[in-house]
């Protein structure tokens, strides 16, 4: 119940142009995806991305290893804001499929930033952080994380010229999002 309240909100102060990007792992996916379409409405999904990544996941209890997580992307109304990116080594529009060597593990998937990788069991890459930040907002927009955990996504907002605001209700992830933000300040200096 909780998270359809907070939906609900999150569409109320999301700018017309704007979308919400919601990561989700294989065993709550489907009922996220029924509430995102009942809060912004099955007209308004935009996308769903498979986040692969190579290390964890495994379990000998469970016969299949789980390798992924689902990112729905859903926008307020149908002027969402949009922006092709361009691979900066081949000068090109971005494939519908991504693959960023310079964070990828030896199978070819996005790995975990390696200096905050031991932070959170949830954290994402910085670099897919930004990837969606470049593509769906512009410079000095703001971005809202609510689950900011180590603050992946704020320093992603950080290294990309847009402001952010973030929340989080664990004690040690924001003594640890304060530092990893402060880092990432002086960086820009």
């Amino acid at each position: 119940m909780w998270l359809k309240q907070f939906l609900v909100e999150a569409k109320r102060v999301i700018k017309d142009t704007g979308a919400i990007v919601l990561c989700c792992d294989q065993k709550t996916n489907y009922r996220i995806r029924l509430l995102l379409d009942e809060v912004f409405g099955e007209n308004n999904f935009v996308n769903e991305i498979v986040w692969l990544y190579g290390a964890g996941g495994y379990k000998r209890t469970i016969p299949f290893a789980t390798k992924h997580d689902t990112i729905y992307i859903y926008s307020k109304t149908e002027n969402y804001f949009y922006k092709k990116l361009i691979d900066p080594e081949t000068k090109t529009i971005y494939k519908d499929w991504w693959r960023i060597k310079s964070i990828a593990d030896k199978s070819g998937y996005l790995k975990i930033d390696d200096e905050w990788k031991i932070l959170t069991p949830y954290q994402k890459p910085k670099k897919l952080f930004e990837r969606f930040i470049l593509a769906l907002t512009k410079e000095n927009d703001v971005v809202l994380d609510p689950f900011m955990g180590s603050g992946t996504t704020a320093a992603a907002c950080i290294q990309t010229n847009r402001k952010f605001i973030g929340y989080e209700i664990d004690k040690e992830y924001c003594k640890i999002a304060n530092k990893r933000l402060s880092q990432e300040v002086l960086k820009c200096i």
